[in-house]
């Protein structure tokens, strides 16, 4: 089956209150502000990744990560975050992961749940029938955040993840498209 051709992301300015959030594909230049963000402790304690994570890390999947699409968010000129998109190959060319990480600057104030929508729009009009993440079972705000945006909990893996010392489990969430 020939490779799916993806329509581009694009460059995306949406107001938001008195401000505008602007989403665009993450440059090389954005390195620094998002793994400032990954690292943040509020953060950083929920990704599936070993921690701390280094600027060069970051910068090496910014550059050389092929099958990553990486959404830069801005919001009051600043880069606030990012959600990641992997879409599926071959025979589960129908799914797209993703993967979100937003300072706790910007908690509560709708520029996840705008970002994740403008991302989720962009799956739908590529043809992608459904996208997953995983989340720690102790996450319980991206739990409520992902299960008010439409998600379902579709599977739990207990000990999947060190937390404070402890093994906790993941969840694989689903939203269909």
């Amino acid at each position: 089956m020939p490779e799916r051709k993806l329509k581009p992301f694009g460059i995306r300015k949406i107001k938001l209150g008195k401000s505008t959030l602007i989403l665009r594909p993450g440059k090389l230049s954005d390195a620094k502000a998002l793994n400032s963000i990954v690292n943040e402790r509020g953060v950083n304690e929920f990704l599936l990744l070993e921690r701390p994570i280094s600027l060069a890390s970051t910068r090496k999947k910014l550059k050389e990560e092929k099958k990553l699409l990486w959404i830069a968010a801005e919001f009051d000129g600043n880069v606030v975050g990012s959600v990641s998109l992997v879409p599926g190959v071959g025979r589960q060319d129908v799914i797209c992961e993703f993967g979100i990480a937003f300072s706790s600057k910007v908690h509560g104030k709708g520029v996840a749940n705008t970002a994740l929508k403008a991302c989720l729009d962009w799956m739908k009009k590529n043809g992608f029938d459904n996208c997953t993440a995983r989340v720690s079972e102790k996450n319980a705000r991206a739990r409520k955040f992902y299960k008010k945006m439409g998600f379902r909990e579709l599977a739990f893996v207990p000990r999947q993840l060190r937390f404070k010392k402890k093994l906790v489990g993941i969840y694989t969430i689903q939203k269909r498209l």
